[in-house]
């Protein structure tokens, strides 16, 4: 819609369109020059645990009516979330389940953890815009929340003098020799060779913060979840000013959250890429040494690992390879089981990839699994449930629609005291 006004009608579901709340309308150009207006409006002053109806539009039209219900407040309650990743317009098996899982079993979040759409911004956008309009039914409903994975990246390829000059940026960086000659550079680091602005996954989305969702952070019930960009490890071209700015956000973000585990004792992160995988196709996360995970700048100086491993976070949240992993709890490529079971107080974090919610070219198969490691492995289309029900046990299901919602994967994280001696 090309007007400027930006409105939403809204209130209680018992008193009605009460309230008018208006926002704001920004134009969003392609270099193609076709072009959108995105409307944002915040809702402000909701009443806790309650459900509200609400209209958009202008004055020139407006939509049907919506719903939503608001959050409890504080951390005593059990939320239910809904995540996967690498979703495509076409080829989305899981959306019809989400609608019914709505509908009937209620569902606080859902997060999409990278790959969407295939991709925003092909055809001009309009694959972005198809995607969108379906999942209107969930997304109007409850929390999308996403994160960026490399399919959001808006690409275009680089001349060769471009080329040249990222290559010889990453050689005077890197302490490892993989993103040294140009072979090497395309094999291990693709797809470096783009220039990618993310321009359509940040117009599109909303997220907190200011950081136009690469990375952000919320409470939901006695879980703190993190979201971040794992891309930035992977597109040189923006220098390693984005690594420093995100890693310098996170390490003050968990490093709040530990010292909050009194009220909130699970930290749960949620990233495009894994950083293990049962992948032989010389994916990162395959790798004994990732970039993700250890880093190739000053020695481990932004590595991940470790900061998750020093702030005691409980789970990570990945997508990037197409299909569904579990992980017994890892660190530095070592199984910690902190007691008899690997899941009542682990020593490390639990890993788990959800990357088959559905794209046209369907799942993979991984053909190196180490069971020693990865004691569950699928590749139906399905996403996974987590049910976080209160401060010492979260509950994980993975629902397959391939076999029709049937239940393929389950488990219990249980942790007896509110934090983890590293």
């Amino acid at each position: 819609m090309t007007t400027q006004h930006s409105f939403v009608w809204y209130g209680t579901l018992n008193e009605g369109f009460t309230f008018r709340a208006e926002g704001k309308c920004r134009k969003f150009t392609r270099r193609s020059g076709l072009t959108r207006y995105i409307h944002r409006v915040t809702l402000q002053n909701l009443y806790p645990n309650s459900v509200y109806v609400y209209r958009c539009g202008s004055f020139e039209g407006i939509s049907r009516i919506f719903q939503f219900k608001t959050f409890p407040i504080g951390p005593a309650w059990s939320p239910r979330l809904i995540i996967y990743g690498d979703m495509g317009w076409e080829g989305a098996a899981i959306v019809p389940y989400l609608e019914n899982e709505i509908k009937q079993n209620g569902v606080d979040v859902i997060a999409h953890i990278g790959d969407i759409a295939y991709n925003m911004d092909t055809d001009n956008g309009r694959v972005g815009d198809g995607f969108l309009r379906m999942i209107e039914p969930v997304a109007s409903a409850v929390p999308y929340m996403t994160t960026m994975g490399n399919h959001e990246q808006a690409q275009y390829v680089l001349n060769e003098l471009q080329l040249t000059k990222i290559m010889t940026t990453m050689s005077n960086l890197a302490k490892t020799p993989r993103c040294i000659t140009k072979n090497q550079f395309l094999l291990t680091c693709q797809p470096l060779y783009f220039f990618s602005n993310f321009s359509h996954y940040k117009n599109a989305f909303s997220m907190p913060g200011r950081s136009e969702g690469m990375f952000y952070s919320f409470d939901l019930g006695p879980a703190h979840f993190v979201a971040i960009s794992t891309e930035v490890y992977y597109f040189p071209q923006y220098g390693i000013e984005s690594i420093k700015t995100q890693y310098n956000w996170l390490q003050n973000d968990l490093t709040v959250a530990f010292k909050n585990r009194h009220n909130r004792p699970w930290i749960i992160v949620l990233q495009h890429r894994p950083f293990y995988c049962s992948s032989d196709t010389n994916e990162d996360c395959s790798h004994e040494r990732s970039i993700l995970r250890t880093c190739c700048i000053n020695n481990n100086e932004y590595g991940l690992e470790d900061l998750y491993y020093r702030n005691g976070v409980d789970i990570i949240f990945a997508g990037h390879m197409h299909y569904y992993e579990r992980s017994w709890p890892l660190y530095n490529n070592e199984v910690y089981n902190g007691s008899s079971g690997p899941y009542t107080n682990p020593g490390a974090t639990v890993h788990i990839i959800t990357g088959a919610a559905g794209m046209v070219s369907g799942t993979e198969t991984a053909s190196n699994i180490d069971p020693n490691k990865f004691p569950f492995y699928s590749r139906d289309n399905s996403y996974t449930v987590l049910n976080i029900i209160n401060n010492t046990h979260v509950c994980l299901e993975q629902i397959s629609t391939t076999q029709n919602g049937q239940i393929i994967d389950h488990m219990w994280l249980i942790k007896e005291y509110k934090t983890r001696t590293v």
